[in-house]
C-alpha cells in the first residue's frame, strides 16, 4: 500500500504504471514512506519504438555538420522506404545500451532519419557517425548496442549509402 500523508493507494505493478503512463517518468512513493524516481518506464529501445512504431513511411537524408535543423528539408534523399515490413525491420536495427552510456559529438549527425506517419512527422532522428542517436525524446545521448552499429552499417552498405554519407 502506498500512502501519501494520510491518504492510502493500492501499489500499482510497474506493468500497470508502464501501461497508463507510458512515456513520462513518475516518482515512485515506496511503504516505508521513501521516494523513488522511476525512470525510465521504458529503455531506450522501447522508447524509441514506442514513438516511431507507426511509421509509414521512412525519408534517409544526407546532412553535413554545418547546417542546423531548419535546413534539413533542403538536404539530398538517400533513399526512402514505404513497404512496412522494411521499415519495421530497419526500426529493429536501432538497439541501445543502457542509460547512462553515451558518446560526446556535437555535429549535425549524418544520416538524418525521419519517421512519418502519413503527412504526420514523427522524428528526426539524427544518426551520429553511426555510434548512436542525440534525439530530445531520449534521455540524452543514446550509444547503439555493438551489435546495433553493426547491422546498420551493414544496412547502410548493403544499399551503397556508406560511400554518399561520407563525401563531403
Amino acid at each position: 500500500m502506498l500512502s501519501l500523508g494520510d491518504m492510502a493507494f493500492p501499489e500499482p505493478s510497474r506493468d500497470e504504471l508502464k501501461a497508463r503512463f507510458p512515456a513520462i517518468d513518475l516518482l515512485y512513493f515506496s511503504e516505508n514512506g521513501g521516494v523513488q524516481k522511476v525512470t525510465p518506464f521504458f529503455s531506450e529501445t522501447e522508447r524509441f519504438a514506442a514513438i516511431v512504431g507507426h511509421a509509414d513511411r521512412v525519408v534517409v537524408r544526407k546532412v553535413s555538420c554545418d547546417i542546423g535543423p531548419k535546413d534539413y528539408d533542403k538536404t539530398p534523399v538517400l533513399t526512402t522506404l514505404t513497404n512496412r515490413q522494411e521499415i519495421a525491420a530497419f526500426r529493429e536495427l536501432f538497439r541501445f545500451r543502457d542509460k547512462g552510456e553515451f558518446f560526446d559529438c556535437f555535429c549535425a549527425g549524418n544520416p538524418l532519419v525521419e519517421w512519418w506517419q502519413g503527412d504526420v512527422r514523427l522524428a528526426r532522428t539524427p544518426i551520429h557517425h553511426l555510434k548512436g542517436l542525440k534525439w530530445d525524446r531520449l534521455y540524452g545521448c543514446a550509444s547503439f548496442t555493438s551489435e546495433s552499429k553493426a547491422a546498420l552499417h551493414a544496412w547502410f552498405d548493403e544499399r551503397g549509402l556508406l560511400e554518399e554519407m561520407s563525401e563531403k
